[in-house]
């Protein structure tokens, strides 16, 4: 049986062409799955690294949240403040226009004058319309000094209440311009953080579209690989049945040698003729001598 034909008619050099092409797919298919797989570990870890990158992003953005909403709370505050005084002074300005009589002088001349004048009502002699009138003097001085203390107790509260409403205004003010710069941060952080949950999201369908052709050049390796090992049994098994065929062959051989000069042998042994010594030894073994 020849190396071209097998016993049961399959064509082993056909085999051999197709083992050969397989170990070439196998190797293609090998070097294709790896730099898959490279591939799609490079985007996972891409992917990794922007997830991390989003994370970060998302908790600075959330700090600044955090602090617009307690900037915005004290700006808030201040400003609600503020509205507060503003309705005091409003309120102290409307009682000093109600004040008919504006008191000129200070309150402060206006007691001295005052303890001058009781002063001398208690150390002086006069006659009874004199202490009528320094009497009637002292009493309008006393109505003089209260309305006075008012007025001036009003205008200092209501410089006190100016003062405090500017404080707050200028506070309220600050804390506003704190207030649109971390929401200017935090919608920037917001941006970036976006933008990169695109983009990673590409890279994730990117990862995945890698690993699934991973998986079918895993998958074709393996059909290869299995073709490949079969193959090798099959023309192996092949190749023993040849062996086998062949020893077979020349064994048949053999005995139809041995048949045949067994025959030459009696022949000769029939006829008186010499026989040679593998000849007599042959009708030996068979008993026939």
């Amino acid at each position: 049986m020849s190396i071209g034909e097998s016993e049961n008619g399959l064509d082993i050099d056909r085999l051999y062409e197709e083992i050969s092409h397989l170990k070439s797919e196998r190797e293609r298919l090998s070097s294709q799955v790896e730099q898959l797989l490279n591939e799609r570990n490079k985007y996972n870890e891409e992917f990794k690294r922007g997830k991390d990158v989003v994370k970060e992003l998302k908790q600075k953005r959330d700090a600044i949240n955090a602090e617009v909403q307690e900037l915005k709370q004290q700006r808030d505050n201040a400003r609600r403040e503020a509205s507060i005084k503003r309705q005091e002074i409003k309120e102290i300005t409307g009682q000093l226009s109600q004040i008919k009589l504006n008191p000129r002088g200070r309150s402060r001349d206006t007691a001295a004058e005052l303890e001058r004048l009781e002063w001398k009502v208690q150390t002086t002699s006069m006659t009874p319309e004199e202490e009528r009138l320094l009497i009637s003097r002292i009493a309008e001085l006393e109505r003089r000094l209260q309305l006075q203390q008012k007025v001036e107790g009003l205008k200092a509260r209501l410089k006190e209440l100016r003062r405090i409403v500017r404080e707050l205004d200028g506070r309220g003010d600050s804390l506003h311009e704190r207030l649109m710069k971390a929401v200017e941060e935090s919608e920037r952080y917001h941006r970036e953080m976006m933008k990169l949950v695109e983009e990673s999201s590409v890279i994730k369908v990117k990862a995945d579209e890698a690993h699934r052709r991973f998986l079918e050049a895993k998958n074709a390796l393996k059909t290869v690989q299995d073709r490949y090992i079969a193959l090798l049994a099959t023309v192996k098994s092949l190749r023993r049945r040849e062996a086998e065929a062949r020893r077979r062959g020349e064994e048949e051989k053999l005995r139809e040698l041995r048949r045949r000069l067994e025959a030459e042998a009696e022949e000769k042994l029939r006829r008186g003729e010499k026989l040679s010594f593998d000849e007599f030894k042959i009708l030996i073994e068979k008993g026939k001598i």
